[in-house]
């Protein structure tokens, strides 16, 4: 039977239509790559934008250390001096990174304008020079270790120390501070100013009449008694303490304490106990006046 070309062309559409391939689909394919390749587009983007982001943040740090940097080196020294304190240390004003261990101690160093018994002409600096140091027990255990003893000549008053503990643990170095008619001196250091160097010394008319100590292994820390200077001695009534440099390892102790003038320290250091640095005081003793 003969089928009308109308009834044929009818049945090409139809099929035109429902084929896979047909004209409807070939806009969805073309419409779905459009779309993935936008979303692949957008994701680049992003990608390169979030890079640039971190980058310009990067830089902007950077950029801001370095001013800092430049801002701090061209600070005074007082001003330098504010921004490192830390709060273990309170009100001491004595704080100094260990590159300006030199310049720190001159600083901190005054000369002899005291009145009373410890002006220059006092005669409190001669009964010192006549006197003789009397060695006291030491905390701390002393071995074979090498021994010290540390005074000034004629006999200056112990008013402080240089001290430093690196993470307020172990003490790694001491330098005794003195006065003196001609005014303040330091003795010797002992250990190592590996950190922090923290400067504890006596307010005028003051002068160390106590040490209180922590010894185990090592020395764990060092905190300074300082009484009235009188003509005769020390006034253990009227007194104040410093700042504890150290922490609260070992066992405690304490030397001086009876109103004696203080005229050095004496002990042993370490050649290498394994926590604390060679030439660190491993025990601890004061040269009392007799």
């Amino acid at each position: 039977m003969d089928i009308p070309p109308a009834n044929i062309r009818n049945a090409r559409s139809s099929r035109s239509r429902s084929e896979p391939g047909g004209g409807g689909d070939s806009l969805v394919w073309v419409f779905l790559a459009f779309a993935g390749s936008m979303v692949l587009l957008i994701l680049v983007l992003c990608g390169v934008g979030g890079v640039m982001f971190v980058m310009q943040v990067s830089r902007k740090v950077r950029d801001e250390v370095a001013a800092e940097n430049r801002r701090q080196a061209e600070m005074p020294f007082d001003e330098q001096h504010q921004n490192l304190r830390r709060p273990d240390f309170g009100d001491n004003p004595a704080l100094t990174p260990i590159k300006d261990l030199p310049g720190f101690i001159a600083r901190n160093l005054k000369p002899n304008d005291h009145a009373g018994p410890l002006a220059p002409t006092s005669a409190l600096w001669n009964k010192l020079q006549a006197g003789r140091g009397f060695e006291g027990q030491p905390q701390g255990g002393g071995g074979n270790n090498p021994r010290f003893r540390d005074a000034v000549p004629g006999n200056g008053l112990l008013i402080g120390v240089f001290a430093c503990a690196p993470n307020n643990d172990l003490v790694h170095f001491i330098q005794p501070i003195y006065l003196t008619a001609q005014g303040e001196r330091v003795g010797a250091p002992y250990g190592k100013a590996d950190d922090y160097v923290v400067c504890l010394k006596a307010k005028k008319g003051y002068a160390v009449g106590a040490i209180d100590t922590h010894f185990g292994a090592a020395f764990d820390s060092v905190k300074l008694t300082f009484m009235k200077v009188k003509a005769d001695g020390l006034d253990p009534n009227d007194f104040y303490q410093s700042i504890q440099i150290g922490g609260d390892g070992g066992g405690p102790g304490r030397l001086g304490g009876d109103g004696t003038f203080v005229v050095g320290l004496h002990g042993t250091t370490n050649a290498n106990d394994g926590f604390t640095p060679a030439g660190t005081i491993g025990s601890l003793g004061i040269l009392s006046l007799k």
